[in-house]
Formats: structure tokens, sequence, C-alpha cells
């Protein structure tokens, strides 16, 4: 009675099929290697940490075809295997035991037998003692992979098995980018898409320097770093000011500020991207000259860990600072750098959208001495506010209104 009924459940799925395309199926051949494919399930024979049997959707475990040596002269097996894994153990299992793939199973000989004539095959362990198989197929009970004692219908495809070339599979590529890294190398794409891993620390409530070599939406970047999540590209520069615009979405090779809501949740390990281009291979590093003086300031980023020199600028936690000395930068970042012939420029601040941050307001009630700037960061006057006409204007680092 019992037999029966496991052989009636096993008709009774064997209407369940995979929906999804299946790869090519080959002709198992000894030496060659092959991931297993489940035409049923439509997912790949792998291996859990733990070592047992189970499907994945992804191929993940490689295995390589021999031979086995036959020791009774009754074999009624089409074909008797050993099937080793990429980590050098074998699929073996025990009759009451699971499925693994580590070796630690009493038996690890199996039959492949043509079922039907479709390049489908079942998959069954020997059993030394009776020289008789049993036959691997994917429950949709247990979901986790069980042995029948006979031969799998050819209608039942939960017990039915692609043989299909590593070739034929086609791996998610997944590119990971390390802040620490003391190196960089663009990476190709391997297919049409890759996700990258990019581990980059990035404080919250405040701006961080930010330049990676691949693009992010403005839906990424909501997605990534919160709603309220800010991008600000580098767009000019005055004697004493640091001039960005907001943006909505992050070029690769562009060096940005970035700014990362607070939250009530810790910041996450690493974030993630798909991207459908191969990685950059060098950043852009965007110059303005700094007013009428011939010095030219300089976003420099870098996608490996760098040093940031002795007299640069570095923004961090909203406000510039100018290195006294050099100081050890990692991936990811940006510092601003002065070249030119002319004084130095002097950067004491940032501004967004021509605005100045954390710089106070003063109405003019007299006329203000001194270089003067509009909101647009260009010069306007070298002797005051005194002969302008009414508006806001830039004095000494300060929002000054003329009435």
């Amino acid at each position: 009675m019992k037999h029966f009924s496991t052989t009636l459940l096993l008709f009774m799925l064997a209407a369940v099929t995979a929906t999804a395309q299946a790869p090519t199926a080959q002709t198992p051949t000894e030496g060659e290697s092959y991931y297993i494919y489940n035409e049923g399930k439509g997912q790949y024979l792998s291996a859990t940490t733990s070592g047992e049997a189970t499907l994945t959707s992804n191929a993940i475990t490689l295995f390589t075809l021999s031979e086995a040596e036959e020791t009774t002269a009754t074999l009624s097996g089409e074909g008797i295997y050993i099937l080793t894994t990429d980590a050098g153990t074998r699929l073996s299992s025990s009759v009451l035991g699971d499925v693994m793939t580590d070796g630690t199973g009493a038996y690890d000989h199996w039959d492949i037998k043509a079922s039907g004539t479709s390049g489908l095959y079942l998959l069954g362990i020997r059993l030394f003692e009776t020289d008789a198989f049993w036959y691997l197929y994917w429950s949709n009970i247990t979901n986790s992979i069980v042995k029948h004692s006979t031969l799998i219908a050819n209608t039942f495809n939960n017990g039915r098995w692609r043989f299909v070339k590593q070739s034929e599979v086609e791996q998610e590529q997944i590119i990971e980018l390390q802040e620490t890294a003391t190196e960089y190398t663009a990476t190709a794409l391997t297919g049409e898409s890759a996700t990258v891993h990019l581990y980059r620390t990035l404080s919250q409530g405040c701006w961080n320097t930010f330049c990676v070599p691949f693009d992010i939406s403005e839906t990424d970047i909501t997605a990534q770093f919160g709603t309220y999540a800010k991008v600000a590209e580098y767009t000019g520069a005055t004697e004493t000011t640091l001039l960005f615009t907001t943006v909505t979405s992050i070029t690769a090779g562009i060096p940005y500020l970035l700014y990362i809501p607070e939250s009530t949740t810790s910041a996450p390990d690493h974030y993630e991207f798909t991207i459908t281009k191969d990685l950059i291979a060098t950043p852009e590093f965007p110059s303005y000259k700094a007013g009428d003086n011939d010095i030219y300031v300089t976003f420099t980023p870098s996608f490996s860990q760098t040093t940031a020199p002795a007299g640069a600028y570095c923004i961090r936690t909203n406000d510039v600072y100018h290195l006294t000395s050099d100081m050890t930068m990692k991936a990811f970042r940006g510092y601003f750098a002065e070249t030119g012939s002319g004084t130095q420029a002097g950067i004491s601040q940032w501004t967004l959208d021509y605005v100045p941050n954390s710089i106070t307001e003063v109405e003019a009630d007299k006329a203000a001495s001194g270089t003067v700037y509009n909101l647009n960061g260009q010069k306007v006057s070298d002797n005051g506010t005194e002969a302008l006409p009414k508006g806001i204007y830039i004095v000494d680092g300060k929002k000054v209104t003329v009435k």
C-alpha cells in the first residue's frame, strides 16, 4: 500500500512543469563537466552550505562525470558514473539519508538513464548490496530532493534532468567595488547586465564627496540612499567659494557631493546597483578658474585609495577644510586641488545653487567694501557695493543684501 501511494503521488505531480526557457540539453559524456538542471522545477542541482543537495535558480555547482569501476557482472544500468563537484567532493546518498554533495553518503555511483527522446535523463543512486537504483526527484510536498525506488515515468518532469554545459548558462556577474582597495581595474560586462556591490561608507545628515565608475539613475539614488538624498555637481569657483548645482542623476566618472539623509536604521554594508554598461577606467577632473585669479580649482576624484596632498581642500561634515599635511583618502571620494601661477585662492566655503553654505546673511545698512560677487560667482566690483544696484551679493564670504 505504501509503495502504491508513492507511485500514485508521482503521477499526480506529473503535470508540474518549468515555466522558464530550459537550457540546451547535452548528452552526458565521461570526463566532461555539466550543470544538472531539473526539468520540472526549472532549477539547478546545487549544494547548500551544509553539503545537502538542493535546487537553486542559479547554476552554482558544476559536476564532472567519471566512469565508475564495475564490481559486478550483473550491473543493470546503462551508464554508471561518479559525479564530482567543482569543490572536489562527490554527489552521494544513503538509503534513508539525504542526497549530499560533500561525499558523506554511503553510496556514490550514479545511474544516468535516458528518459524518452528529448535529451532528458533519470538520475539514480546505486545500492551496492542489491545492485538496485533509487531515482531522484524534486518533491513539491517536502520542497526537497527525495528518492524513489522504481523508474520514474517519462511524464514526471520533476524526476527528469538535463545535463547542461557551462557555456550554455549565463551566470549573474557581480562586481565588488571596495573603498579600501589600493588599485582599480575597469571591469567589462560578460553579459547584458551585472550587479555592482559598492562598499562606500557614507555619513548621514551631511554631504559626502562621491564618484563611481558607473551611472546611477534618479530612481536608484532614491532606492539606495533614501527618499531625501540629494546630488550636487561642481560647476564653478570664486576666489573663496566652490560652486555646486543640484542634479538628479549621477554620471560615471563625474565627481559630486551626495547628501545622505538622517535615518533611524544603520547604514547598509554595501549598496547594490544593476548596470548595463562596462565600468569606465578613469574619472573626470572638472576644473574652474577661481574668479579673476590665475588659479584653477580642480575636483580630483579617485576610484582607489589615494593621498590628498597638503594644501588641498576637502569637504567633510558640510564644511571646507584646508589640509596642512597629506591625508589618506579612501576610494570613490574626491578632494579639491589648486593649480596655476596666481595667488592661492583661499577657498573657505561652498555654495549649492548659488546659495552659500552655512553663511549668514547681512543686510547692508551701509556700503560694504572689498571684492563683490553675484550669486553666479562672478565678480561684479572691486570697490564694495556702493555703486551696485539693488540685489543680493557675496562679500567676504557673507551674503549681503543691497536695498
